[in-house]
């Protein structure tokens, strides 16, 4: 996507990715962690969004998925 923004007190455009990740609130810091030490920005746009509801199978496949313990084998 073209960002268009202001930098340094100037105006710029540019070509930015936008990328969504889904984890838990509880591993949010972790993942957080991994992207700032990974991005070549020194203040990348990382933000998160709370999920009011979502299908309950779908909302445990998350927190098994993003857990700590082995995956459930992409169930």
């Amino acid at each position: 996507m073209t960002s268009v923004f202001w930098h340094q007190g100037e105006f710029g455009t540019g070509d930015e990715w936008q990328v969504l990740l889904k984890t838990t609130a509880d591993a949010y810091a972790d993942l957080e962690q991994h992207l700032v030490e990974r991005h070549e920005w020194t203040n990348p746009e990382i933000t998160a969004l709370p999920l009011a509801a979502g299908l309950a199978p779908y909302l445990d496949w998350v927190r098994r998925t993003t857990s700590k313990q082995v995956g459930d084998a992409g169930h």
